[in-house]
């Protein structure tokens, strides 16, 4: 997920058993992006590495695209990102 806001409520929708919304989950700290571990119910706020290469990632408005490319300064005080978009139309 893009832009790590403060607290993230998720409910997962398999297994359809687990229907409910997450309780709140916090930051704890300003890193640009965050992994939801929805079995857990935890997140991990993070600089991407090359493991997260090829993940999909949420940005706001609900829009996902998959992370190709990643790279920040060694202090953190800029980043960038490439993100790959695809769509289809039915009919």
């Amino acid at each position: 997920m893009h832009v790590s806001v403060r607290f993230i409520r998720f409910r997962q929708l398999v297994p359809s058993e687990t229907k409910g919304w997450s309780e709140p989950l916090e930051t704890e700290g300003r890193l640009p992006m965050t992994v939801v571990h929805m079995e857990d119910a935890q997140r991990e706020d993070l600089w991407p590495g090359d493991e997260h290469v090829g993940l999909p990632m949420l940005l706001p408005g609900g829009e996902t695209g998959r992370l190709l490319e990643f790279e920040y300064a060694p202090d953190g005080s800029s980043w960038r990102y490439t993100l790959e978009f695809r769509g289809a139309r039915e009919g």
